[in-house]
């Protein structure tokens, strides 16, 4: 999650009292709606998670998301209200995304979320985001999570998609890692944009193709692996036609959802045809690797 020292001014935000310890979780699950978020502790066990956008129509949006996450974090969102409101002028989130340092992800990435140059040398495959845009700095459990995973699946010249691409972090993984054809798609526009930007600082449009929707972009394709850093509504819904996008023995890596939804998510995916070959957790956030 991103943690701010101050609110960006001129910008939008909604905020929500939340039980300590569960603030990377709300952060995550709406993660791909925010330009960045921090969190502020309370007394009695609580906290307030303030999250911003940049119009009143994402706040709104926002505000939506922020109701429904809670619900499934286990809160009532009568009782832990969002509350919507607007700061003063200036461009802080640009600012604080611009002094953000490498980072080590998994074992062969280095991130850089600001704008330092990424360093070839060394042993790591560096991933240079985009200052100053939306969809976080790739600090999440759950993109760790992938990327680990990423590593010990992706064969040279394999062909992989990945479903709900946000930053474009886990197709630029996929690409570093030797995969031949990565196609990222997301029904977000801003997303869809701003992975197109991270694809080419990170110098993979040749190999990465970027596009805007969902499942009905890719009909008729088949790939090696799909990776889908989503949320579990996503996951139970469109199982079966993730399964189906599988070549016999190719791979599905998914993640995006609590450790409490980890037995309902298996149980659709076996019932969708696929074998639960591993699953994994960082805090409170699950992954599950299956094969076709």
């Amino acid at each position: 999650s991103i943690d701010m020292q101050k609110p960006p001014k001129g910008w939008k935000a909604v905020a929500v009292n939340i039980s300590s310890g569960y603030e990377d979780e709300l952060v995550g699950m709406v993660s791909h709606k925010i330009l960045g978020a921090r969190s502020v502790p309370g007394g009695c066990g609580e906290s307030t998670v303030e999250l911003f956008v940049e119009t009143d129509a994402d706040m709104a949006a926002l505000a939506a998301s922020v109701s429904d996450a809670l619900h499934r974090l286990g809160f009532d969102p009568g009782k832990n209200r969002p509350v919507v409101f607007t700061v003063p002028d200036g461009n802080w989130v640009e600012n604080y995304q611009k002094s953000l340092r490498p980072f080590p992800a998994g074992d062969r990435f280095l991130i850089h979320p600001g704008e330092e140059r990424p360093d070839r040398g060394g042993d790591r495959i560096p991933i240079r985001l985009v200052p100053g845009r939306a969809f976080g700095t790739g600090e999440h459990a759950t993109t760790r999570l992938c990327l680990a995973a990423l590593e010990r699946t992706v064969r040279t010249g394999s062909r992989w998609l990945d479903v709900g691409c946000g930053s474009g972090i886990l197709a630029v993984a996929a690409a570093g890692l030797g995969a031949g054809a990565v196609t990222a798609v997301d029904n977000d526009p801003e997303a869809v944009e701003i992975c197109r930007e991270v694809v080419t600082a990170n110098g993979a449009a040749g190999t990465v193709q970027v596009r805007e929707g969902s499942l009905e972009r890719i009909e008729n394709s088949v790939y090696d692996g799909v990776v889908a850093n989503i949320h579990a509504p996503f996951l139970l819904e469109h199982a079966m036609e993730l399964a189906g996008l599988l070549r016999t023995g190719g791979v599905l890596i998914c993640t995006g959802f609590l450790t409490s939804e980890l037995p309902e998510i298996t149980g659709i995916l076996e019932d969708s045809g696929l074998l639960v070959r591993a699953s994994g957790q960082d805090g409170e956030w699950a992954m599950i690797q299956a094969a076709g």
